[in-house]
């Protein structure tokens, strides 16, 4: 599918050749490892898969730490209006359409909290989690666009490993 996205996503006018800067969680199932190995077989050109995972490898681990920074700024991105919808937003769901992927993200993005957990033994603290799974439901795009949102900031902040990457005008590519 990632594939296909890309592929979908370079049909629309002015993207045939840029580039696609993807942050992938890295988790113990090496999702990231996979997509990186699936996306250099494809003989796609110009795809980035960044490099963020305190192990150094491909992806991004989430925790409880990066969660909280991510949902800070996805709010922030809400409450100061910088978030949009392209009106031919790119879906390659077969189930699903674009106006039905919009619907879920941002019921995703109503579903994600913070949620206390209180202590089990008397001199413990309370645990702190962040959590689109909260009354059972998925959080998968709404990690996709928190993930997104934080490695936009990560890409700019880290020039020793992104640069090559930025266009002449130090502008993001994609």
């Amino acid at each position: 599918m990632l594939i296909n996205h890309i592929r979908a996503v370079r049909g629309i006018p002015g993207l045939e050749g840029a580039y696609a800067v993807l942050i992938v969680e890295s988790n113990l199932g090496n999702e990231a490892m996979h997509h990186q190995l699936y996306l250099r077989q494809s003989g796609l050109a110009n795809v980035v898969v960044m490099r963020e995972d305190t192990r150094d490898r491909p992806g991004f681990r989430t925790t409880n730490d990066s969660k909280r920074t991510m949902a800070i700024q996805l709010n922030e991105a809400l409450r100061q209006d910088r978030i949009g919808f392209f009106k031919n937003l790119v879906s390659i769901n077969a189930k699903r359409g674009h106006v039905e992927m919009k619907k879920e993200l941002i019921s995703q993005v109503a579903n994600f909290k913070r949620v206390v957990e209180p202590p089990v033994k008397v001199h413990q603290e309370p645990k702190e989690r962040y959590t689109g799974k909260s009354g059972g439901g998925k959080d998968d795009l709404v990690m996709a666009l928190m993930q997104n949102i934080y490695a936009k900031n990560v890409f700019y902040s880290r020039p020793e490993k992104y640069e090559k990457y930025y266009d002449d005008d130090n502008a993001f590519v994609v």
